[in-house]
This record gives structure tokens, C-alpha cells and sequence, in this order.
């Protein structure tokens, strides 16, 4: 059992970090990729020359919502790469238990992709969101009881959103599509004890 120390700490890095992201969300100017997906969230399409649609539309939340500055535009990335670490905590916990979940979301918290990228208006943030509900949804999915079919739609709607953000979104159904026929394979060929 983890004690209330090392919840503290986490809380401590987590929100530490979340006001850091928030400070250079609002004071670093916009870099070229950013700049970009800016002008494409000024003319919505289904797709750019390099990205489907997901980081332009998010773009374009955040600045319809909070107004023109670089802290509104990246305003939905700083939500979904916070709520990105709950991602990650539901599903250590239901793999490996809460004390292990948290230990594992705070040594998370420490990796630079995570850390401090995760307010930037890039495929990435949504990306790598997409995925880990996808990812949780999935598990539960492959769990018996009666929701089991809710969180295969759950789990397909996960895989459509990645898809909307990046080409890596092909990862995700790629993962489950190898991990069904596996499960097929290992169904149809039960082995034999001698």
C-alpha cells in the first residue's frame, strides 16, 4: 500500500507540471507546425497535406472558445495531455492495481514527451490521448459482462478519432486486429497435455 507521501508527491508532479505546461502554453510563441495547423483551423477541411482534420478542429475549439492567443489555441491540448495521465492511470490500475498505476503515472510524468510537450498543438497530444482510451476501453472490452459490446463501440470510436489525428493512429487497430487473431488462433488450437 502506498503511502499518503507518495500520493502527495504525485500530486505534487502532477500539478507542478500541469502550471508549467499552463506558463509555457501561454507565454512561448507559436513554432512552425503550430503556425500551420493554426491557418488550416481558419479553413476547416477533412484533411491537410500532412494530417487528417483532429489538430486543426482542435485548433479551432480552443480559439473559438477562449479567443486568439497562443494559450487558447493550445487550451484543448493542455486538457487532453492532462487527461492523458488519468489515461494512463485507469489502465495500470485495472492491469496491475492502484499502488502499481500510481507508481508507474508518476515515473510517467518524468518522461519528456509527457512532461512538457504535452501542451503544444500537435497530432501527438490527441494522438497519444485516442489511443490510451482506446486502450482502456479495450480492456474492457475483452472482459467478460454485459457491457462488453459498449466498450467494443467505445473502443472502435477510439480508433476512428486516432485515425482523424495522425496515419500512426493505425497503431491502435493494428495492436487489437494482431491481438484478435491471436485470440482466434489460440482458441481453435487448444493444446494437448500429454
Amino acid at each position: 500500500m502506498l503511502s499518503a507521501v507518495a500520493k502527495r508527491v504525485f500530486l505534487t508532479l502532477f500539478i507542478g507540471l500541469l502550471l508549467l505546461r499552463i506558463l509555457s502554453a501561454a507565454s512561448l510563441d507559436l513554432f512552425g507546425d503550430e503556425a500551420f495547423y493554426w491557418q488550416c483551423s481558419r479553413r476547416l477541411a477533412w484533411g491537410y497535406a500532412d494530417h487528417p482534420f483532429m489538430t486543426a478542429l482542435l485548433v479551432r475549439t480552443g480559439t473559438t472558445l477562449f479567443g486568439e492567443s497562443t494559450l487558447a489555441l493550445r487550451a484543448p491540448f493542455l486538457l487532453l495531455g492532462a487527461a492523458t495521465t488519468g489515461l494512463l492511470f485507469a489502465l495500470g490500475r485495472r492491469l496491475l492495481g492502484r499502488d502499481e498505476a500510481l507508481r508507474g503515472t508518476a515515473f510517467s510524468l518524468l518522461l519528456p514527451a509527457l512532461a512538457l510537450s504535452t501542451f503544444m498543438a500537435l497530432p501527438d497530444v490527441p494522438l497519444l490521448f485516442f489511443e490510451l482510451a482506446g486502450l482502456v476501453a479495450w480492456q474492457r472490452a475483452t472482459e467478460a459482462g454485459p457491457r462488453r459490446q459498449r466498450w467494443w463501440l467505445v473502443t472502435g470510436l477510439c480508433v476512428a478519432l486516432a485515425l482523424s489525428t495522425h496515419a500512426r493512429g493505425l497503431l491502435l487497430p493494428g495492436a487489437i486486429g494482431l491481438w484478435l487473431l491471436g485470440s482466434v488462433s489460440a482458441s481453435s488450437h487448444p493444446t494437448t497435455g500429454c
